[in-house]
């Protein structure tokens, strides 16, 4: 915000007239706290911190037990066929669209919308063939966790 001019009949004031005011006004503004020397954050001495122990009662108790220890997951499963092509046009075609855009590259009007085209089908075969339970009521106590 830019300095608004002084109104007329009050002084100029610059940097050293406010600093001069303002140590003025710190210098005179009641009684001045005395801080004892241990007080002093300056003075202060502050020794290096304790080394953690090696080992805990907790550290060593969980060293003696035996740990569950998860089998390794499958491999990710990989879609073939014309599942795959589905997955391919779902994912690849935005991709490719993106890259396109940031390239600046034009594509033909005819080849854009086979690739909208595309897309749509790629996601409605992927809806049509996923799986469904329509033949499980969700109220008949049957979908909880099996222990």
């Amino acid at each position: 915000m830019p300095a608004s001019d002084p109104e007329p009949g009050e002084p100029e004031l610059d940097a050293a007239h406010v600093e001069a005011a303002w140590r003025d006004i710190l210098a005179n503004y009641g009684e001045q706290p005395t801080i004892p020397p241990e007080a002093d954050p300056q003075a202060r001495t502050y020794d290096a911190p304790e080394e953690p122990p090696e080992t805990t009662p907790e550290l060593e108790w969980w060293e003696r037990e035996e740990h569950f220890t998860p089998p390794e997951p499958p491999p990710a499963p990989v879609p073939r066929g014309p599942r795959g092509l589905a997955w391919a046009g779902v994912l690849g075609l935005p991709v490719l669209t993106i890259i396109l855009t940031f390239a600046s590259l034009t594509v033909p009007t005819w080849l854009t919308t086979l690739g909208i085209l595309a897309f749509v089908a790629s996601l409605g075969y992927l809806f049509a063939t996923m799986p469904h339970d329509d033949d499980d009521d969700p109220f008949d106590g049957n979908n909880g966790a099996v222990v």
